[in-house]
């Protein structure tokens, strides 16, 4: 009896599993929401994978938000969600250019996230009016839709927590940054300010020290270095003729 009564509940959840999988959770509506000014809602859902019928006991969620990032160029974010019993939601953010990123070949597009929008062969005009460029950087991925990297880790660790950084802060005073030392990393702000940040460390920390050390109000306006000194001091100097970029010098 004891065998009997098992293959009974066996064989029940058997067909139970198996009809959520074919007839219950079946999607019949997918609704797509966020930002994004250069494709669809089917254009969306179309790189997502999905369509009304599926299971979605069966669909992979994070394989669609892979999908839409890798076809979509100018979708910055991603995500799917499921709502059961029936339906779908999709939420996109578009891809906002941030940065230029200088290599020996040309130079990069890149968004708010790290993610390449565009390369631009040496000698095009690949920068766009008011981004911070970025010198040094070495780039080891070049193609577009990809997220930038770089092979030597302290520099992308500086990069990294300096994208993080400026994108919470919004329009951004930096006009350049030169990481082509990453134990020399030097910032060069539109008001003509030089900062001698130093190496890679803490880069959100020296950002938010030097940004309060030119609003004291003896050296607000003023043009010059300010150059670390130890880990939660930093030192200035005037000049008639700060640094300035790499392609300015």
């Amino acid at each position: 009896m004891n065998l009997y009564g098992l293959a009974v509940v066996l064989i029940v959840l058997t067909v139970g599993i198996t009809f959520c999988y074919t007839f219950l959770f079946n999607l019949s509506e997918i609704r797509v929401s966020g930002e994004s000014d250069m494709y669809s809602a089917e254009e969306i859902v179309a790189a997502a994978g999905i369509k009304k019928g599926d299971n979605l006991l069966r669909l992979d969620t994070e394989k669609s938000e892979k999908q839409i990032l890798d076809e979509l160029l100018y979708v910055e974010t991603a995500s799917v969600k499921k709502k059961f019993p029936s339906s779908v939601e999709i939420k996109v953010t578009r891809c906002i250019p941030a940065y230029t990123v200088y290599h020996d070949r040309g130079s990069l597009l890149v968004s708010k996230k790290g993610k390449i929008l565009a390369e631009f062969v040496e000698g095009a005009s690949g920068a766009i009016n008011g981004l911070p460029k970025i010198y040094g950087y070495n780039p080891s991925v070049l193609t577009a839709g990809k997220m930038i990297d770089t092979e030597n880790d302290h520099k992308k660790d500086a990069f990294d927590e300096l994208i993080s950084c400026l994108s919470t802060k919004g329009d951004s005073d930096i006009a350049s940054v030169d990481m082509t030392n990453e134990f020399s990393i030097i910032v060069n702000y539109k008001n003509g300010m030089v900062f001698r940040m130093g190496g890679w460390t803490d880069v959100e920390y020296k950002l938010n020290l030097a940004e309060s050390v030119m609003q004291k109000d003896t050296i607000r306006g003023k043009k010059g270095y300010l150059t670390m000194v130890g880990t939660n001091q930093c030192s200035f100097r005037m000049t008639d003729k700060p640094v300035g970029a790499p392609d300015e010098n």
